[in-house]
């Protein structure tokens, strides 16, 4: 028992180590039979024949999207709601078929309105080419005598009009207005009632006695109206007058309005006081507004009678050469304007421009189509074409008409290949045209992988173009693995020459040497191989 305790680290320590010679034994031995897979473990390979690679050309491969020889976009022009949609999604559709419909019931009209105008301007002219018939002047000189005679009844009416126009504003100030004012007829009116403002009892006191030599002027003018001839000139007069009461009137409510009770002022009088000046106001401004109606009157008269007289003269001079060309230009005006409204309403009947089938419809009936807004799409899948990009370096060994394999089984040919880089994608843009239209499978909008046969004389013909991947390529120089004796792998060295495509140019003749290895990646000059089955 002594013996133990005085020792229990070094039973410890000799575990410990026991242990752990047990696990390095264990990790060597673990080592040893992974190197031993190792190295009997060989790596499949294949092999390029170059034969087959002298004989044909080199091809730039890419990915395109399929896309319909004729695909178009309708889009609205109008800010209308849309009324009717006639087709849908797949339904195939001809040239001109109507297939959206927007709500069109304002253009219609104005369509209308622009016919009708056109109507009337044609005949016009075709009476002024006729000349003007014996009654046609007769029911001019009637509608000449009924407008003269329309003009002496408007300036009956306007002596009329001043005249009871005075009486009216006579009684507004002199019976209303003027219970505020006391003397009013003088040449010292005073206002009845103290202001808190002196400038406006001047004032007031100062426009009554304007006011007053204004009624007693107008009275004047009323006994001098029997001269139609100064009757426009009177008028005129008499506005100047009536502005000038207006303005009495208004400072007068003001004082009434803001006057309060004290002393012998009850809130009774101050009351009569703004009725009185409230309804003198009416007066005078319904005296104004007859005033400029009787006006407007006699000088719409006057206008008719006028054109009355000028179309009887016309009439009987006949049309002369410059009023029918004037006229011949009104009916191309209103030819144009007819046009304008047609194309108009036509905007709102969406045609299809193609044969094909609906691709896509946005539209939706009820909702508002904005212009330039996408409508409907057609595409026609009876021709189909690939749009690719190739980068710039490529698009030099290829030209137009070269063969093109689509999906290794598709035929077609470039058709089309753009002059310049595409500031979008940094790339050229080609159209292949497929040349087996009917018997393919492809899908408009299908991504599609493409190989592009290289011109020859770009390639320069019988050149040697092999895969990148079968090419190791180091700081210092190029090669190629062959397979050599006992399937051990050989390098040869190599120069190289352009890049197209997935294709590097070998230069100068590998002699000796029928097949090469495809890929380089993961093997090395010294390894022995297997040469897959084919």
């Amino acid at each position: 028992m002594n013996t133990i305790r005085k020792h229990p680290i070094t039973t410890i320590v000799i575990i410990a180590l026991a242990l752990a010679s047990g696990v390095v034994i264990h990790r060597i031995a673990t080592t040893k039979s992974i190197t031993a897979l190792e190295s009997t473990g060989t790596q499949s390979i294949a092999l390029l024949k170059l034969e087959d690679y002298r004989e044909q050309n080199a091809k730039v491969s890419t990915v395109g999207v399929v896309e319909a020889l004729e695909q178009v976009e309708l889009r609205s022009q109008l800010a209308e709601y849309i009324k009717q949609v006639h087709i849908d999604i797949g339904s195939k559709v001809t040239k001109s078929q109507a297939l959206i419909t927007l709500e069109n019931n304002e253009l219609q009209a104005r369509l209308r309105q622009a016919e009708a105008n056109l109507q009337a301007e044609q005949s016009r002219l075709e009476e002024l080419r006729q000349g003007t018939r014996e009654e046609q002047i007769a029911i001019l000189e009637t509608r000449v005598r009924v407008a003269e005679e329309g003009v002496i009844n408007a300036q009956k009416n306007s002596i009329d009009a001043i005249k009871n126009d005075f009486t009216t504003a006579d009684n507004a100030i002199r019976n209303t207005a003027d219970v505020i004012i006391s003397n009013p007829q003088s040449i010292e009116p005073k206002l009845v009632f103290t202001t808190s403002n002196n400038q406006t009892r001047i004032d007031l006191e100062f426009e009554r006695r304007v006011v007053e030599e204004h009624l007693n002027e107008w009275e004047k003018i009323v006994s001098s109206l029997k001269n139609q001839e100064i009757i426009k000139e009177q008028t005129q007069r008499v506005k100047i007058l009536i502005n000038d009461m207006q303005s009495f009137l208004t400072k007068a409510a003001l004082a009434v309005n803001t006057v309060n009770a004290g002393g012998n002022l009850t809130e009774a009088t101050i009351s009569t006081y703004k009725a009185n000046i409230s309804l003198a106001r009416n007066e005078i401004n319904r005296v104004a507004t007859a005033l400029l109606r009787s006006e407007e009157t006699s000088l719409g008269a006057e206008t008719s009678f006028e054109l009355a007289k000028n179309e009887l003269t016309l009439a009987r001079a006949g049309a002369q050469q410059e009023q029918i060309k004037a006229q011949e230009a009104r009916v191309s005006l209103a030819e144009a304007g007819r046009i304008s409204a047609l194309v108009q309403l036509e905007k709102t009947i969406i045609k299809s421009p193609i044969n094909g089938t609906i691709a896509s419809l946005p539209a939706r009936v009820n909702e508002l189509a904005n212009p330039g807004e996408i409508l409907v799409s057609i595409v026609n899948t009876s021709g189909l074409q690939v749009r690719t990009f190739i980068n710039g370096q490529n698009s030099n060994f290829i030209q137009v008409g070269a063969k093109v394999k689509i999906e290794n089984s598709t035929e077609g040919i470039v058709e089309n290949i753009a002059p310049s880089i595409d500031p979008i994608t940094r790339k050229v843009e080609v159209v292949i045209a497929i040349t087996n239209q009917k018997d393919n499978n492809l899908v408009i909008g299908q991504f599609v992988n493409t190989e592009i046969e290289v011109d020859e004389s770009a390639t320069r013909e019988r050149s040697l173009f092999l895969p990148l991947e079968a090419v190791k390529v180091t700081p210092t120089a190029s090669f190629i693995y062959v397979l050599g004796d006992n399937n051990i792998v050989e390098e040869k060295e190599v120069q190289l020459g352009r890049v197209i495509g997935e294709s590097i140019e070998i230069k100068g003749n590998l002699k000796g040497e029928d097949e090469v290895i495809s890929s380089v990646r993961g093997i090395k000059p010294g390894q022995i191989v297997e040469v897959m089955s084919k």
